[in-house]
């Protein structure tokens, strides 16, 4: 398990971040790809990546892991019509849904995507709704495509 406290999590979800990367492709079939985040402040510091994996058999199915020190996930957006998923507690939360770091669970609880997610079935608004979540302040700079379409948030 992970050596964060909730709070130490909460500062890093909430501290201002900037994509070092300019452009992320939302991968085609299951190939795996990352977008580097740096602190707003040491910005030559890539502190965290989002990681973006698409389902092979299903393209519909996507998650979006938002990760610190290589390895710890703070934050992870799953987006897989029709399935639930079932918390540590018991509780079913169905998709899309957010895994949110919490201490002695890692990211193993989930939550109902907040409102801020407006259409997580459109994959590129719900990366650039995720990059708000986690305090991306020049997220309208970051050019997302989905199978070779520019998705542009300033349209907005």
């Amino acid at each position: 398990m992970a050596d964060l406290t909730d709070a130490e999590a909460k500062f890093l979800i909430e501290l201002e971040k900037i994509a070092t990367d300019r452009r992320i492709d939302i991968p085609v079939d299951s190939k795996k790809e990352h977008l580097n985040l740096a602190s707003a402040e040491e910005q030559n510091d890539n502190i965290m990546r989002i990681y973006i994996k698409r389902g092979r058999r299903n393209i519909n199915k996507c998650s979006f892991n938002v990760v610190y020190n290589k390895s710890i996930i703070l934050l992870r957006l799953d987006i897989e019509p029709g399935r639930i998923h079932q918390n540590p507690d018991g509780r079913d939360v169905q998709n899309p849904h957010l895994h949110i770091y919490r201490e002695g669970y890692d990211d193993r609880y989930a939550i109902p995507a907040p409102e801020c997610f407006v259409d997580t079935s459109n994959l590129a608004q719900a990366l650039y709704d995720l990059l708000g979540y986690s305090n991306v302040i020049n997220r309208d700079e970051v050019e997302i495509y989905d199978q070779g379409v520019l998705f542009n948030g300033l349209d907005q």
